[in-house]
Formats: C-alpha cells, sequence, structure tokens
C-alpha cells in the first residue's frame, strides 16, 4: 500500500477526495467529510500543477491540514446555510397555553402589565374575552397567544 502511495501520489489524494466525498454523502449533514474531500483535491490540485514541491508525506500531510482549516473557515458558513436550508424555522410557542402569576398590582385589557412565567416577568395584556374585569398581583392567567412581544393572556 505504501509503494503504490508512493509511486501514484497524485492519484491516492484524488481516491481520498472522492471517497471523502461520497462518506459525506452517505453519513449526510457532517460537513467536516465535506471540507476534508475538498482539502485532497487541493492537495491533488498542489501536485498536479507544481504549485509547492510536496515531495514527502508529511509536506502533503501538513499542506492536506492547512487546506482543511481554510476551506473549514472560509466555506463554514456558507455550508451550514446549505445544510440548514431545507429545515423550517424554529416557531418558539412553547408557552402558549401555560400557565404565568400576574406579576404587576393588576392586569386588565386596557393598559399593558407584567406576568412571570417561568421565571422570567413579562409584558402582558389581558384578552377582551374577559370583559373588564381586571385580575390581581399572584391570580393565575393562561397564555394565550404573543403580540408586539406582549403576551395576551386570560384568567384561569
Amino acid at each position: 500500500m505504501m509503494n503504490y502511495f508512493f509511486d501514484n501520489q497524485l492519484d491516492f489524494w484524488y481516491l481520498l477526495g472522492a471517497l471523502l466525498l461520497i462518506m459525506e454523502m452517505l453519513m449526510g449533514g457532517t460537513i467536516i467529510m465535506f471540507f476534508a474531500g475538498i482539502a485532497a483535491f487541493s492537495v491533488a490540485f498542489v501536485i498536479r500543477f507544481d504549485v509547492v514541491t510536496l515531495n514527502s508525506i508529511i509536506s502533503q500531510v501538513g499542506m492536506f491540514c492547512a487546506f482543511l482549516c481554510f476551506w473549514s473557515i472560509s466555506l463554514w458558513k456558507p455550508a451550514r446555510y446549505i445544510v440548514n436550508l431545507n429545515k423550517p424555522a424554529k416557531d418558539y410557542n412553547n408557552f402558549e397555553g401555560s400557565v404565568a402569576v400576574v406579576y404587576s398590582d393588576e392586569l386588565d385589557n386596557k393598559k399593558v402589565g407584567e406576568i412571570k412565567w417561568s421565571g422570567a416577568v413579562c409584558k402582558a395584556k389581558l384578552t377582551a374575552v374577559n370583559g373588564v374585569a381586571p385580575v390581581r398581583k399572584g391570580d393565575n392567567v393562561k397564555i394565550i397567544s404573543v403580540e408586539n412581544n406582549v403576551f395576551l393572556v386570560e384568567n384561569v
């Protein structure tokens, strides 16, 4: 195996690049194999066109690591964007339907007050369904939705 590597260094780097890219396609979403495959093809390019003299294994592996770092740094954000392209955006609606405690002195549908939900104090407004009866401090309310960073709540 080592004799083949010494005799056909260019073929080895092409083969390694192809294998790494195929592994990336089969494993999916790891990205590092993609960068390593491009780095292997880059080393093959350098050897093929004698850009830099790479006669020893150490210099070729060093150039491979340098290309791996270069491609990883320069293509990280575009690659992550492409990988996450088809994933739906996260909706942060885990608060809807949960119970919070009124934190301000009084909460009604005319002005914005405060509630305490999951340890955080948030702005809130009582929905019109409850009529005009305000909710007092310490009472439980149910979170219905959020509009413009203000929780809409109803009395429990």
